[in-house]
């Protein structure tokens, strides 16, 4: 059963333009959100990055953002599949 996801094998499912971009842009948003302080540092050159800094909010949205668009395209690809299937 794992074997096959919608008629497809992982590779085939993971070798497909679109479920590579999403992965893409998923890792992407995930390393923005977890450096985003540190990012935050070396933009102000400060050590102490109050929790409701603007640049650390807008870089960890972002972030989300990437990840979400993500998801988004690795869902159409499965919207689309099934309907031409």
């Amino acid at each position: 059963m794992l074997n096959y996801m919608l008629g497809r094998t992982l590779e085939q499912f993971l070798s497909e333009p679109l479920v590579i971009i999403g992965l893409v842009l998923i890792v992407m948003g995930i390393s923005m959100v977890a450096l985003s302080t540190r990012i935050t540092r070396a933009i102000k050159h400060q050590n102490d990055i109050p929790a409701d800094d603007k640049i650390n909010m807008a870089l960890k949205l972002i972030g989300l953002i990437l990840i979400l668009a993500g998801l988004v395209l690795i869902a159409v690809y499965v919207v689309i599949y099934i309907q031409t299937r």
